[in-house]
């Protein structure tokens, strides 16, 4: 992930977790809203374009913009290590068992994203139904 001072689109935060991919961390100069998204603020800075209309409606964006860059970027991470994890784990002349006796740290690895990929797509769909 590439992180630059100062730019709160790009700030340096926690690593990637199920939680907080459904969580802006603090402290954040805006207010969140996290529930229902931004719908509400935008209808309302549609309705009525002023500044302060137009501010509150990017406050509220903007975090869930973060949060969808980071798990985008995330993902991007993961298709690229996956690949390889599996590779190292079946490949060469080594046996499922030697791979698993000698590469537990490897093992080890791909259970974790797999409980992660697992975990954040059961919460997505309990937040989308």
């Amino acid at each position: 992930m590439h992180t630059q001072a100062g730019n709160d689109f790009n700030s340096a935060i926690a690593p990637i977790t199920v939680a907080n991919c459904f969580y802006v961390p603090k402290p954040y100069p805006y207010p969140t809203v996290l529930i229902d998204g931004a719908g509400k603020e935008i209808r309302e800075a549609i309705a009525d374009p002023s500044p302060q209309c137009q501010e509150k409606a990017w406050a509220a964006v903007l975090p869930l913009v973060i949060k969808l860059k980071r798990c985008y970027e995330h993902s991007l991470e993961l298709e690229k290590i996956v690949p390889k994890l599996l590779g190292q784990l079946v490949g060469g002349k080594l046996n499922p068992t030697q791979h698993l006796e000698t590469q537990q740290a490897l093992v080890k690895q791909l259970a974790e994203i797999l409980e992660f990929v697992l975990k954040f797509d059961e919460h997505k769909s309990q937040i989308s139904s």
